[in-house]
C-alpha cells in the first residue's frame, strides 16, 4: 500500500521538530549532574518534551521513538527530585535515551522508517524488557502469533484494509490535535474505529478487536456529549492506535515492543475511568492547571 501524498512532508515535519526537541534536551541535561536540585522549569521544561515527542511519535507510527521517549519522560520526571547520586546515575542514562532517539531519527530520515526490533533492543538494554504477562493476563503477543500462523491467508485481504483504518485514525488524531474538538473529525475517527472493529472480529482477530472496541466506546461517550475530548482523551487513544498498528505489523515482523505498547495503552484507557480525569480542566494554553500532568493540546467539547 501506497503512502498518502503528504505523508513524506508530514514525516518531514515529525522529524524537524524531533530534532529540535533533543536539542532543547541536550542543553538542560547538565542540570541533572549539578550537585543543587534540578530548578523546576528545567525539570518541567524536560518532562514536557519527553512527553510531546512520545505523542508526536505515535502519531506517525514510530513505536520505537514514542518509547524511548515515554522512558526519557519517565526517568527524568523520577530523578528531577532524587538525591545528587541518582541524578547522575539518570543523566548518563538520559545521555544514552538521547543517543539512541538520535539513531532512530537517523534511520527514519534515510529511509522513512525506524527499525522497531532495533529500538526494542536498544531500549531493552538501557531500561530492562517489559515484565512477562503474570498468571491470568492476557499473553496479546502470544494470541495474535497463533491466530496469524493459523490464518494467514487472513492478510491477503485484512492487512491493506486495517493499515488503511489505522491511516485514517491517525490523520483525524492529528487533526484533532493541530486544531482542537471538531464533531465532524470525532465522527470520523469514530467511524474508523468502529470499522475496524468490525473488520477484526469478522475475520477472528480477537486481540485487535478487543482493543479497537474499547477505543470505540471512548469516542462514543464523546461524540454523545458524554466525555468531553481532553488531553488524557487524545493521548489514549494515540496509544491505543499505536498498539493496534503494532499489532497488525507483528504479523509480517518481530515486535519485541508489543507488550509494552499494549500495557501503555490498556494503562491510559483504564486511568480514563476516573472521573476526575474524565472532566479535567485545562488552563490556557493547552496545560493542565495545578496538580496535573502536562498534556497535549486540546480541550473540551
Amino acid at each position: 500500500m501506497s503512502e498518502p501524498p503528504d505523508a513524506d512532508f508530514l514525516r518531514s515535519v515529525f522529524l524537524m521538530e524531533a530534532w529540535d526537541t533533543l536539542a532543547a534536551l541536550e542543553q538542560d541535561l547538565p542540570a541533572f549532574t549539578d550537585p543543587a536540585p534540578v530548578p523546576r522549569d528545567i525539570a518541567e521544561r524536560v518532562l514536557i518534551g519527553g512527553h510531546r515527542l512520545r505523542g508526536a511519535a505515535a502519531l506517525h507510527g514510530f513505536s520505537g521513538v514514542s518509547a524511548l521517549a515515554g522512558a526519557i519522560e519517565d526517568l527524568a520526571g523520577r530523578a528531577s527530585e532524587a538525591a545528587a547520586d541518582e541524578r547522575r546515575r539518570a543523566a548518563a542514562a538520559l545521555d544514552e535515551l538521547i543517543a539512541a532517539l538520535k539513531q532512530a531519527l537517523d534511520e527514519i530520515g534515510q529511509r522513512g522508517h525506524e527499525d522497531p526490533a532495533a529500538v526494542a533492543a536498544e531500549l531493552g538494554r538501557l531500561v530492562g524488557p517489559p515484565p512477562p504477562a503474570g498468571p491470568g493476563e492476557r499473553d496479546t503477543a502470544g494470541e495474535l502469533a497463533r491466530f496469524f500462523a493459523d490464518n494467514a491467508d487472513v492478510l491477503a485481504y485484512f492487512a491493506p484494509e486495517a493499515a488503511e483504518h489505522l491511516d485514517a485514525m491517525t490523520a483525524s488524531l492529528l487533526r484533532l490535535e493541530q486544531a482542537g474538538p471538531s464533531p465532524a473529525e470525532v465522527a470520523a475517527l469514530f467511524r474508523a474505529v468502529h470499522t475496524l472493529k468490525g473488520a477484526a472480529y469478522t475475520v477472528g482477530c480477537g486481540p485487535m478487536g478487543d482493543l479497537a472496541h474499547r477505543l470505540e466506546d471512548v469516542l462514543g461517550a464523546i461524540r454523545d456529549g458524554q466525555t468531553a475530548l481532553t488531553p488524557e482523551v487524545i493521548e489514549a487513544v494515540f496509544a491505543g492506535t499505536e498498539a493496534l498498528r503494532a499489532m497488525l505489523r507483528s504479523a509480517e515482523e518481530s515486535t519485541p515492543e508489543l507488550p509494552a505498547l499494549v500495557a501503555r495503552a490498556e494503562a491510559l484507557l483504564a486511568g480514563l475511568s476516573a472521573p476526575e480525569t474524565l472532566g479535567a480542566d485545562l488552563a490556557p494554553g493547552g496545560r493542565h492547571r495545578a496538580g496535573g500532568r502536562p498534556g497535549l493540546r486540546g480541550g473540551g467539547e
